[in-house]
C-alpha cells in the first residue's frame, strides 16, 4: 500500500518476516495479527483518564463542522499514524468506495479526539496493535450477530477503552435516526465490522497515549 515506507518512523511497519498486522476480517469476525504471538494486555495497558461523553461530542462535532477544512487535518492524521490505517483498511469488510471513505472518516475523526485532548500521541506501533487484536478478538464472537442488540451488548463490555468515543462511534453506525442526504449508511453487519475496528483503533490509541497531567476537560465545571 502507498502509506508504507515512513522513513522518519523510528519503528518501522515491517519485519524481516514480513507484514505483522494487514490481515483482513474473517467471516466471524476475528481479527488477529498475521504473525507473532499478541503482547498481554497488562504488560502494555496504559493508565490515562476517560475522556467525558461531553468532550468527545463537542470535539466529534468540531470534526464534522469543519467540513471541506478537515481534509488536510484527516489526510495528515492518515500519514501520521501509517501503521494503525493500515491495520484498519486491511481488516474492513468488502464495501463500495464511498462507504470506505465514511469509515476512514470516522478513523481520522477517533485520532482528532485523542490529539485534541492534549498529552502525547507517538504514532502507534505493533505491541499496541497486537494487544489491541486479542483484546477485540476476544470479545467479537459473542456481540455478533449485528442486530437491535449490538450496541447494548458493546456497551456491556466493561473494560472497554474511552467507553465514550465508542458510544459516538455506535451512535454514528447504529443509532442515529436522521441521516443527511449525503450521508451514506452501511447495512448492519458492515456497521458492526467497521465499528470494530474503530474499538481496536481506539484500543490502540489509547494504548499509545500519554494523556496530559490533570486536564481541564477531566473535570468539567
Amino acid at each position: 500500500m502507498h502509506d508504507e515506507g515512513h522513513e522518519a518512523d523510528e519503528r518501522p511497519d515491517t519485519d524481516e518476516e514480513g507484514e505483522r498486522h494487514g490481515v483482513r476480517v474473517s467471516p466471524c469476525v476475528d481479527i488477529r495479527p498475521a504473525r507473532g504471538e499478541p503482547l498481554p494486555l497488562e504488560e502494555t495497558r496504559m493508565a490515562n483518564p476517560v475522556i467525558p461523553r461531553p468532550h468527545v461530542k463537542q470535539l466529534s462535532e468540531a470534526c464534522a463542522e469543519m467540513g471541506i477544512s478537515f481534509q488536510p487535518v484527516a489526510r495528515r492524521i492518515l500519514d501520521e499514524q501509517a501503521r494503525l490505517v493500515k491495520f484498519f483498511r486491511s481488516n474492513l469488510p468488502q464495501m463500495d468506495e464511498q462507504a470506505g471513505e465514511v469509515s476512514l472518516y470516522l478513523f481520522t475523526v477517533v485520532v482528532r479526539i485523542f490529539q485534541e485532548c492534549g498529552g502525547k500521541l507517538p504514532r502507534v506501533g505493533p505491541a499496541e496493535i497486537a494487544a489491541a487484536t486479542a483484546k477485540i478478538s476476544a470479545h467479537a464472537r459473542t456481540l455478533m450477530p449485528a442486530d437491535a442488540g449490538f450496541p447494548e451488548r458493546v456497551r456491556g463490555v466493561s473494560d472497554r477503552a474511552q467507553p465514550h468515543i465508542l458510544d459516538e462511534a455506535l451512535h454514528a453506525l447504529f443509532e442515529r435516526e436522521e441521516k443527511k442526504d449525503e450521508e451514506i449508511e452501511l447495512d448492519p453487519t458492515q456497521s458492526a465490522r467497521v465499528f470494530l475496528m474503530l474499538w481496536a483503533a481506539t484500543e490502540a490509541l489509547d494504548l499509545a497515549w500519554k494523556a496530559p497531567s490533570a486536564p481541564e476537560w477531566a473535570n468539567p465545571a
